[in-house]
């Protein structure tokens, strides 16, 4: 029996990805877009169909150490040279930078998506999932969804937060560079690649929920370091206002046998 989109997110705790999703229906309002998927809605914060620059920078390393594979192995010996050092010296940084670019792709978000049930949305109530899609090698072809719970994904630096407040108002769409995200269970941060105003607004969405839903503090609530610390004292002041009441009845008790012993 097949199971749904709905249980699998249910059924699983922490970090997963699935291998089949059903057909989303698309819902465009005026500023979100929301996509229906079984139970479950989706809210787009970002979105890049055009990953030109990986393309271009895995296909240019895999040349380049093409060429000097070629360099050594024919043309030197073409050329009769005593000395391949050259070749041997080319062949090795082609090779460190080919193999650097693969990292690239795969560490490169293509999507993220902020995910909750379709109630939830409606209520204001905040949402329980994060979705990324990064890209897969040799084709640099959109990955499965990883779907992270809230709080287990979000940005690295408190800097960039503070810059994008402060410089930009809270938009992304004018921020040109990488933006390293945390990711749990991940060795190498996830990379945000914006270009600044010339092509931002077409795939950047939602500004106003980056930082309500992807800030280093909503990591620090939602991985329970500041939670169990609240639990922890509220149980702490409960069980010593329940020791109180104890010694209180205790003390009530002493001295009624205190009166009936005088008595």
């Amino acid at each position: 029996m097949n199971r749904t989109y709905t249980e699998k997110l249910i059924s699983n705790v922490g970090c997963f990805h699935h291998d089949s999703q059903k057909p989303a229906q698309t819902i465009v309002n005026k500023k979100n877009k929301i996509e229906k998927n079984g139970q479950h809605s989706a809210i787009t914060l970002y979105q890049n169909n055009r990953p030109f620059f990986p393309q271009l920078l895995l296909t240019t390393t895999t040349v380049h150490t093409f060429y000097w594979m070629w360099y050594l192995v024919d043309f030197i010996p073409a050329l009769s040279v005593q000395d391949p050092t050259v070749g041997y010296v080319g062949l090795t940084l082609a090779t460190i930078m080919s193999f650097g670019a693969t990292f690239y792709p795969p560490s490169l978000i293509q999507s993220i998506r902020l995910i909750g049930d379709e109630e939830g949305f409606k209520k204001k109530i905040e949402v329980n999932y994060v979705g990324i899609k990064t890209y897969t090698l040799p084709f640099v072809t959109p990955s499965d969804e990883n779907i992270y719970n809230l709080g287990e994904l979000h940005f690295d630096n408190p800097n960039d937060v503070t810059d994008i407040l402060t410089k930009h108002g809270g938009s992304l769409k004018k921020f040109n560079g990488h933006l390293p995200f945390h990711a749990k269970d991940r060795r190498l941060n996830l990379l945000l690649h914006l270009t600044g105003e010339e092509h931002t607004e077409d795939y950047v969405e939602n500004h106003e929920l980056w930082i309500k839903y992807l800030s280093p503090s909503k990591a620090v609530v939602s991985a329970g370091g500041l939670l169990t610390k609240v639990k922890e004292k509220k149980e702490e002041m409960n069980s010593g206002r329940a020791r109180s009441m104890r010694n209180s009845q205790r003390m009530k008790q002493k001295e009624r046998l205190m009166k009936r012993i005088r008595s």
